[in-house]
């Protein structure tokens, strides 16, 4: 449950309400993750505008730099690599530290704390499978990959942060067969019986229903994709109240299980992203009162 209690001290009844423009990428759990972010904001007395599903990393980086967006969640290996063009970092803490420095200096933008869920790149199999093979690490996949068919996707054969990659670093990955399949039915082709793993991301929302699960990357093979949200430091500076103490609560209770169950409801049940956000925070007793900094 959020300590809502340590929230209470709020302005006096008649302030003005601090406006908050949150945006989004172009994608489920980023829209998701943008409207909790613009609901405990407006339950916190901010006042909020939506500019959800702008597009990718250039755009929204772009909306930040002019203004017209101040809040929007991003990924640390993103943004240490695509935006401040550093090198992957695979210690979590580290290239979180790196990205809150990079972006303080360069862009003037502050990062708020790093949730604990991690959207990497992975690889998943059957639940069948791997309580028949013994299989929950990559180090276990590597071995029992003679008896196991691989779904990939277009490339992934190839490229060093695919199968090409994983062979180099560990030697084994010499499935009983690989097939490519369009990244879009890449689950259904394991509930079907075709194939017992595919590539996967670690918070997909098919990996929510159970029978099918996340392998542990025990070797850090892929860097940390952990959500942390950015925020213009003006929009901090300027507001008589504590964004950051109402955001880091909300951010610390997503890790990837949750997100994968959030984005499940949205992608495979039909709900709306409002819905679900609403249902987010009132299971984690969200009622957060405005808050003066101190």
């Amino acid at each position: 449950m959020f300590a809502a209690s340590c929230l209470l001290a709020g302005l006096a009844s008649g302030a003005v309400k601090p406006k908050v423009v949150i945006g989004s990428k172009d994608f489920t759990e980023s829209i998701l993750i943008s409207e909790i972010f613009a609901q405990v904001l407006e339950a916190g007395g901010f006042s909020v505008d939506r500019k959800q599903a702008l597009g990718g990393t250039p755009i929204i980086q772009a909306a930040m730099a002019a203004g017209e967006v101040d809040l929007y969640p991003e990924y640390t290996s993103t943004a240490l690599v695509t935006v401040l063009k550093e090198s992957p970092d695979f210690d979590p803490q580290s290239a979180y530290a790196k990205v809150k420095s990079g972006y303080a200096e360069k862009f003037g933008l502050a990062v708020l704390g790093m949730a604990p869920l991690n959207n990497s790149q992975g690889v998943a199999i059957t639940k069948e499978a791997a309580d028949k093979y013994g299989v929950k690490t990559l180090t276990d996949l590597s071995k029992a990959a003679p008896d196991l068919r691989l779904c990939a996707t277009p490339e992934f054969e190839e490229r060093p942060d695919g199968l090409a990659g994983l062979k180099e670093r560990l030697g084994g990955f010499e499935f009983k067969s690989v097939r490519v399949f369009d990244k879009g039915i890449k689950y259904e082709v394991l509930r079907q019986g075709e194939a017992d793993v595919n590539v996967c991301f670690t918070t997909d929302a098919h990996l929510a229903k159970g029978d099918i699960v996340a392998v542990t990357d025990d070797i850090s093979f892929w860097p940390p994709y952990n959500m942390i949200p950015i925020i213009r430091q003006e929009v901090l500076d300027s507001s008589p109240l504590d964004i950051a103490a109402i955001l880091n609560q909300v951010t610390a209770s997503l890790d990837s299980a949750t997100m994968q169950a959030l984005n499940a409801q949205v992608d495979l049940e039909g709900k709306e992203y409002r819905e679900v956000a609403a249902e987010f925070l009132k299971s984690k007793g969200m009622s957060f009162q405005p808050v003066s900094k101190r």
